[in-house]
Order: C-alpha cells, then structure tokens, then sequence
C-alpha cells in the first residue's frame, strides 16, 4: 500500500524516473532514507519493482495524483532528462540529481553524474554510517538490475559496494541475481523493452530482454520469434541477453530488401549487450554510410 501524505507535508521528496527500474528505486529509497525524506516511484510496470518494493522495502512510497503546490524541492535518482520525469512534478525545483548517465537535459544546484555502473552506489557513498539492511539490500538489487551482477560496466566502487551489502545483509550476488532471474523469467512480456528508431529515413524497432538464463528458455525464444514475424518495420531486432552465458543473440528480419545486408552482420551471437542502444552507433554507421566499427 502507498503511504498518502497532505500536500502540506510534503517539502522534499526523492523522485525516481518513469518507466522505474531497481537501480532508480534503489536509488531513490536509499537517498530518501539518508535525507530523511518521501521518496517517489511513477509506475511499477517492471515486475522487479514490483517485487522489491512489496517483499523488501520497509518504507513505502507516497502516491502522488495532483501537483503538489506547496513542495518546494525534488531530488532526482538516476536520470536527469526531463522526458523521464513523472509530469506532475515537471514545474517543481529540482534541488539535486544523482546520476551515472551522462546524457539528459535537466539541471541541479547540487548535481552529480558519474558514469560507474550504477546510481544506486552513488547513494551508497553518500551514507555516514553503515546503511540499514532495508537501504541495502534496495541499492544491491539496484546495482545488480543495472551491472547484470557486476559485469557489465562495473567499476570498483560497485563492486566494493557490493562487497559492503553482502555484509550488511548476508546475501551475495549470486542472491540477488536469482531474485531478479525467477521474477523477470515468471513475467516476462516480450514488447515490454521495446523502441522504434527512425534512422536514414528507415524505421528500425529494436526490442531488448537481459536475464540470466534467458538464452536456455524455449518460451522465450519462441515468443521473440512470434512477436518479429508479426511486426512491421523496415529492419526488425530483438536482443536476447544472457548473464550467465555472457552473451547476447540478435534475431531479426528485414521488411526492406535494402536492410537484408545489415540484417546479416547484426545477427548472431554477440558479447554480452547492456541495453537497446548498444547496436545503434553501428547501425546508424551502416545506414548512413560509415565504416565498421
């Protein structure tokens, strides 16, 4: 249940991103907790944040359905691009941003981006003491969401945070991974990562599902290859990313005859792949007429 506070009430608040994901959540609990302040989740449309926030999450967080006239200040987690902030909150002061992303368009008094593997051990860092167990075990999921359990862009400052959650909790990585796993395995909705790119004129959908495990499941690949042959685009993607494996699989088809060359180089089995985007400097490079990369 969210906690429903007066618009009175409410000076400061911690605020995650839309379309939330655990490195965000984690984030913002963690932040809310170090400041003594609301924070605010926009939607639980990715079942990890459904999951973390119902089983381990002590404080919940505050619902927020009209403009809040009298907050003063919000406090942004792990974004700073204001397509990604809910709309009610869109004329509020932003006092701080938190951030590994180097890419947004907003602005801070007080404002971090460090590009290191996850936000959430940004807010770690900032903690004068050890972090309660809730706050830990909320930046672990976030880290381990975001790093694929500390080998994708991971620096050292992320692992060790992720030394230090183990610590403070009892649970290690390889805990924190099954979690996600069995959650994102059980709910598993293949359109759910999933953009539409216009590049050179040619309409290019790519979707994206990172797990570990997922390149072992049959239903999964079978309901990728359903979801590509009913779609409609000039060159049609879908990246199958598997942790475990460290390795990502490219599937697709090709509308446009012109794209079947393209098609060709970005299928198969690749290194591990973060994110949807990880394809795009070399497509673009292709379609625009670059080199390879």
């Amino acid at each position: 249940m969210l906690m429903v506070m007066s618009v009175e009430d409410i000076k400061h608040i911690a605020v995650a991103h839309m379309k939330s994901d655990p490195d965000t959540v984690g984030s913002a609990y963690g932040f809310s907790i170090a400041m003594n302040m609301p924070y605010f989740v926009p939607d639980r449309e990715n079942p990890a944040v459904d999951m973390i926030l119902d089983t381990y999450a002590i404080k919940n967080p505050i619902d927020i359905d009209a403009p809040l006239d009298n907050l003063k200040h919000i406090h942004l987690l792990d974004f700073h691009s204001s397509a990604s902030l809910h709309p009610l909150l869109k004329d509020a002061f932003i006092d701080t941003i938190i951030d590994h992303h180097i890419e947004g368009d907003l602005h801070a008094p007080n404002m971090v981006i460090d590009p290191i593997g996850a936000t959430s051990t940004l807010v770690a860092e900032i903690f004068p003491y050890d972090m309660p167990e809730d706050v830990a075990i909320m930046i672990g999921f976030g880290i381990c969401d975001d790093t694929a359990g500390g080998i994708l862009h991971a620096t050292e400052r992320d692992i060790n945070t992720l030394k230090k959650v183990s610590y403070i909790t009892g649970k290690d990585t390889p805990w924190f991974m099954d979690k996600l796993k069995e959650v994102y395995l059980e709910n598993f909705k293949v359109d759910a990562d999933t953009r539409t790119y216009n590049i050179g004129g040619y309409t290019i959908t790519i979707g994206h599902f990172r797990v570990p495990g997922a390149l072992s499941q049959e239903r999964i690949m079978r309901e990728v290859s359903e979801y590509l042959w009913n779609l409609s685009c000039d060159l049609c993607l879908y990246i199958v990313s598997d942790p475990e494996k460290k390795e990502s699989l490219i599937v697709g088809k090709a509308d446009n005859p012109d794209l079947l060359p393209l098609l060709g180089k970005l299928s198969g089995t690749h290194k591990l792949l973060s994110r949807k985007v990880d394809v795009l400097p070399y497509i673009k490079s292709q379609i625009e007429g670059g080199k390879d990369e």
